[in-house]
């Protein structure tokens, strides 16, 4: 019978954490890494385990932290959890799934993370080997020996949820994200994940501009080589569109422009709803008067309509609640 773990990482998250808890206690193991707390984190730890560890020192790393949690790990597969999440599907079923004689051919599992303002797929039940580990200071993302592809094709799409809200904690160091993507942007100004995650960061603040820059920087370096086409590019000239149609940003609409990133968008992955209907209200709305530009837009929304409902998000990177 395999047995299945809960790895977390944790600092000042006493307003969070134990709904975290509670939603996992039914695991056979739950370690906790402490990478600092002054509040009452710990002590709620302790109500659910004895695997808490306090001895590792914060160094603006996600992975590492991330990896030196799974290292305390003993159980045969482990769930990875943040502390403003909570885990909505039952630890019951979850433990049935990995005794299943069928599901030894995967490494783990995907779950569906649910957020108030997008809903995202992400690799959060792995088994418990060397050969898996996370990649990455900031957004990290787990590997199979340092290839992330890798690791997903090896995983099974599960209908598991996790449901993630926003810790109060990232109040006390609201920089902290973007401190770290900075640090990776001057290593390498090229480096296209970071770009992308730093481009969320000044939309998430509505810096508009400064984020419109950096994708307008990424789109450049990936769109005119199709080799390098993925589905972070998609959401990328997506994002680029929404922040052209900004009015406050710009004085106006960019409308032009922000139909073609869109366009962009749905030719590199063409099976995104939001992006459908992105263009559709782009069209219900698109300048001039003249006859035979309103014919030629309401073709142009029936199109879009009938893509927007013929589209199933697969491969899409983050469906948003617009």
């Amino acid at each position: 019978m395999k047995n299945l773990g809960v790895a977390i990482i944790a600092k000042n998250e006493e307003a969070d954490i134990r709904n975290c808890l509670e939603s996992v206690k039914e695991a056979d193991e739950i370690v906790v890494l402490d990478t600092g707390s002054t509040d009452n984190t710990v002590a709620i730890c302790m109500e659910y385990t004895k695997k808490i560890y306090t001895d590792y020192k914060w160094n603006d790393d996600f992975s590492e932290a991330r990896n030196e949690c799974l290292k305390r790990c003993t159980a045969d597969y482990v769930i990875i959890i943040d502390c403003d999440e909570v885990l909505v599907t039952p630890i019951k079923q979850i433990k049935k799934l990995i005794n299943e004689f069928w599901f030894r051919k995967y490494f783990g599992c995907i779950f569906t993370v649910e957020m108030s303002l997008e809903v995202f797929e992400s690799p959060r039940l792995f088994k418990n080997v060397s050969e898996i580990f996370y990649i990455n200071p900031a957004h990290n993302v787990p590997t199979w020996r340092g290839d992330a592809d890798e690791l997903v094709r090896r995983l099974y799409r599960s209908s598991f949820i996790i449901d993630s809200g926003y810790s109060q904690a990232h109040h006390q160091d609201p920089d902290r994200t973007m401190r770290i993507l900075q640090k990776e942007l001057d290593k390498n100004p090229q480096n296209t994940r970071a770009i992308y995650y730093m481009g969320r960061e000044y939309m998430n603040r509505k810096m508009i501009r400064e984020a419109a820059e950096l994708f307008e920087g990424y789109r450049d370096m990936k769109l005119y080589e199709p080799d390098r086409w993925d589905n972070e590019l998609a959401d990328v000239l997506f994002l680029l569109a929404l922040c052209y149609v900004d009015r406050e940003a710009w004085g106006d609409v960019r409308w032009y422009d922000a139909v073609q990133c869109a366009l962009w968008s749905w030719s590199v992955l063409p099976t995104s709803t939001d992006v459908a209907d992105f263009l559709m209200k782009c069209f219900a709305e698109m300048p001039g008067s003249v006859d035979e530009a309103v014919r030629r837009q309401d073709l142009t929304m029936k199109f879009w309509e009938r893509v927007k409902g013929e589209s199933t998000n697969q491969g899409v990177l983050m469906v948003r609640k617009l």
